[in-house]
């Protein structure tokens, strides 16, 4: 007898009777609630030391913006984790965006003083 390897099989599961379903879903609702009763949110949490590619997402910039940043050494602080090998941590991101935070933009290179005029 031989077996056709380029049919997938499909193994039928047991499907879940009402009461199966009920209780699985009352479980999946306690755990929600206990984990934010602990204070955790509900989305996904980010990893420790996150790759470029989730740091820019994280901070809604491109992956060549954190690129041209670490050349310019002025951007988030960052982990050589091997030769190539790039990471940041979670928490060098918040203090970088708490860093940025400004009330009003000013353009010094533009300004005026008044007693400049005349």
């Amino acid at each position: 007898m031989t077996i056709d390897v380029s049919v997938p099989v499909r193994i039928p599961r047991k499907s879940m009777t009402d009461e199966q379903r009920a209780r699985l879903l009352e479980k999946q609702k306690a755990k929600r609630a206990a984990r934010d009763a602990a204070g955790f949110s509900s989305g996904p949490v980010p990893p420790a030391i996150m790759t470029p590619g989730q740091a820019a997402m994280y901070l809604t910039v491109s992956v060549s913006w954190l690129a041209c940043r670490r050349i310019e050494g002025n951007g988030p602080p960052y982990i050589q984790i091997t030769g190539h090998k790039i990471g940041y941590r979670l928490r060098d991101l918040d203090a970088y965006v708490e860093s940025r935070v400004t009330t009003k933009t000013t353009r010094t290179h533009l300004r005026r003083d008044i007693g400049d005029r005349g």
